[in-house]
């Protein structure tokens, strides 16, 4: 076969063809001009047509250079082969789907649905695809075992080798951190890294780094073998060809990796999540020689099982020969239990109901609580402090706090927390957005039943008994009770006052209700482990709103839903009204994405954005129609004069300002409102 690589990236494309070639295929590339990659996003546009006429270019000289096939890398390239009318296989490989700007989001859609088969790279770019091409393929990235061998054992070298770019992405602060730490304590453990990423400078004014200048790629593995232990990327929670290349050098890699169920077997990295831990396993792996060399051996075996060069090649051309002849893409040899190697990546539907049997629990359940969070260090240990204060008694009660990479002292002040539980555990979440964190906690979570709480909340001494009580009284699948807001400040307690009232949330019962019964959601619900097994993970592609999504797809299970008065938890709500607007616009854009999907929504949801999009067509219809002036006038009249009789009587009970209270409840109106319409729209010209 004639096969066309386009655009190398961290050289995945000059290893698969080499495979290709050993395969007897002709392969030829074509490099993109990457003009403007390095300006910011919002100005990247102007250097449009200078990339339309390269484009141009190399699609014509692929389509007449007679190819059976090319294979494309980064996702939105694919357009060239819809510009060149040829067929293509598109391999996704991380930026291209993480960082999508406003600019390049519909080029990616437009290049990933015609694409013949669509690869990613590493595990964590399912969630980004899923829905666009759910038959995507995880394809693990190819190393040449020859090039990349060990020339001498680990324990034989000193050092500590950073792979991966300084930057944010890559976790830097994490490494940064380890740096310090061992300068502090281990001076005679030096670092090695690259002198480039915007965190570069910061570590080279520590005295145990020094920079180098970036290597040439066959200059690597000599490189690699120069260092005893390698540091990898500390936050994407996925092994990129760096880390990949260093083990294949058999050496031990620290990094962070989560993305366990892609393989049947984990690769035997060395974890380190935080900047204490990846120090403590670095001295560790200096001091132990021979577990060094083992854990290199180890790595190297994993690489040849999973990654070797010329088994990449032979699932690329098993696609390729598939499309060139007509004939459907055939299923990878060696399927993984979990997502499948050179499988899609998907979720199982989910199996059952929850009404097809009683839901019982044993006598003494173990409980999950689930903390999703994220900078939360004003707030987190008072919420353990109140978890760790329950009558039901600590050790039944687990704790998963998933994390989305916090800057400030959360992380830290978890790992050091006191811990009476069965079991505290910090969670990585490297998505950095809600659902991702509650995913990433119920993977890890072991109790019958499980709890939601937000970090920025507490909960009353009685919270886990009532709730673990009313689940087994009820029969209901989920359980939860009212929730106290608690303002902070003078706007914080306006915003407070303007959550607690009927105006402000609509007939959200949770927030005011004092009998109890049947309900649509819950906040803080109390879940029967059965849930997770019938109605299946969150949805990541709706942050924000999801529970409500996820409690529809519970009562469309068979499950009920019950508020209690009895379970009662307090809630810290943002502290500006800056901060409120981003939260409510977010909530709005979440419901209206729901929306578009077709999920059913209650009246409430539909309010505020009937009165952001009702306001300004009145007035723009006033101008030719004196009834329309009239019913605008009304209108605003009711609003005005309702909202701010409501506020007041919700400014009384939480001893609030009424005119920032009804500020408040307009804020949220109007942001939700905003916020609906737009994901309504944005996720319609997604579908469309």
């Amino acid at each position: 076969m004639r096969i066309a690589e386009i655009n190398d990236i961290a050289s995945v494309a000059t290893e698969i063809a080499a495979g290709l070639r050993a395969r007897g295929h002709e392969v030829d590339f074509f490099q993109p001009r990457l003009f403007g990659a390095r300006l910011p996003s919002p100005v990247k546009p102007v250097t449009a047509p200078l990339r339309a006429l390269d484009w141009l270019t190399i699609a014509g000289r692929v389509r007449r250079g007679g190819y059976d096939l090319a294979h494309i890398h980064y996702a939105y390239l694919g357009n060239l082969g819809r510009l060149g009318r040829f067929p293509y296989i598109l391999h996704c490989h991380g930026t291209d789907l993480r960082g999508q700007a406003t600019w390049t989001r519909p080029l990616v859609r437009s290049a990933v649905l015609p694409a013949r088969h669509v690869f990613y790279a590493t595990p964590d770019l399912w969630p980004l695809l899923r829905d666009l091409r759910p038959d995507a393929e995880f394809l693990p990235n190819p190393i040449d075992l020859e090039r990349f061998a060990p020339a001498s054992p680990p324990s034989s070298q000193s050092g500590v080798f950073i792979c991966c770019g300084l930057t944010a992405i890559k976790g830097a602060d994490t490494i940064l951190e380890a740096c310090r730490l061992l300068a502090g304590r281990r001076p005679d453990i030096r670092f090695t890294a690259y002198a480039g990423g915007a965190c570069a400078p910061r570590f080279d004014a520590l005295p145990n780094v020094t920079l180098i200048a970036p290597q040439p790629r066959w200059k690597l593995p000599e490189l690699i073998n120069r260092h005893a232990v390698v540091a990898g990327q500390m936050k994407l929670g996925s092994a990129g060809m760096a880390e990949l290349e260093a083990l294949a050098c058999g050496r031990p890699v620290v990094t962070w990796f989560n993305a366990r169920s892609a393989y049947p077997e984990p690769p035997p990295f060395v974890s380190g999540a935080t900047g204490a831990a990846m120090a403590d396993a670095i001295e560790r792996l200096v001091d132990a020689p021979a577990e060094r060399d083992a854990t290199g051996e180890q790595g190297r075996a994993w690489v040849a099982r999973y990654h070797a060069r010329d088994r990449v090649a032979a699932r690329v051309e098993a696609v390729a020969r598939a499309i060139a002849a007509g004939e459907p893409v055939p299923p990878a040899d060696s399927p993984h239990p979990a997502h499948g190697y050179g499988k899609a990546m998907t979720t199982p539907p989910p199996a059952g109901r929850l009404d097809d049997a009683p839901l019982t629990l044993p006598e003494r359940p173990l409980v999950s609580i689930v903390i999703p969070c994220l900078n939360e260090e004003d707030y987190i240990v008072a919420l353990l402090d109140s978890l760790a204060a329950q009558d039901y008694g600590a050790g039944d009660i687990e704790v998963l706090v998933s994390d989305g990479g916090s800057t400030d002292r959360t992380r830290d002040l978890v790992a050091s927390y006191p811990s009476p539980f069965r079991r505290l555990e910090l969670v990585e979440n490297p998505r950095r957005i809600t659902v991702a964190g509650l995913n990433e906690g119920m993977d890890a979570a072991r109790g019958d039943c499980w709890i939601i709480i937000g970090a920025h909340s507490k909960v009353r001494p009685d919270f886990v008994r009532e709730s673990v009580a009313a689940l087994r009284r009820t029969g209901a699948a989920c359980v939860g009770g009212p929730i106290e807001t608690i303002g902070e400040g003078t706007a914080g307690l306006a915003i407070a006052a303007a959550m607690s009232s009927p105006f402000g949330v609509g007939n959200a019962k949770f927030r005011y209700a004092e009998t109890e019964g049947e309900v649509d959601t819950v906040p803080f619900g109390c879940y029967h482990r059965k849930v997770w097994e019938v109605v299946g993970r969150f949805d990541e592609t709706v942050d924000g709103a999801d529970e409500d999504s996820y409690n529809a797809r519970l009562i469309e299970a068979g499950g009920r839903i019950w508020l209690t008065p009895a379970i009662r938890s307090s809630y810290y709500p943002r502290r500006t009204f800056k901060a409120l607007a981003k939260q409510y616009r977010e909530y709005g854009a979440a419901k209206g994405t729901l929306l578009a999907r077709g999920r059913p929504l209650q009246p409430r949801h539909f309010a505020p954005a009937l009165m952001v999009a009702g306001g300004p067509g009145l007035w723009l219809f006033g101008r030719f129609s004196a009834k329309a002036r009239w019913l605008l006038r009304l209108l605003g009249a009711a609003y005005a004069g309702g909202g701010l009789l409501m506020a007041r009587r919700a400014a009384a009970k939480n001893g609030a300002n009424p005119v920032l209270t009804f500020a408040a409840m307009a804020t949220m109106h109007i942001s939700y409102g905003l916020g609906f319409i737009a994901g309504w729209w944005n996720e319609r010209q997604r579908q469309a």
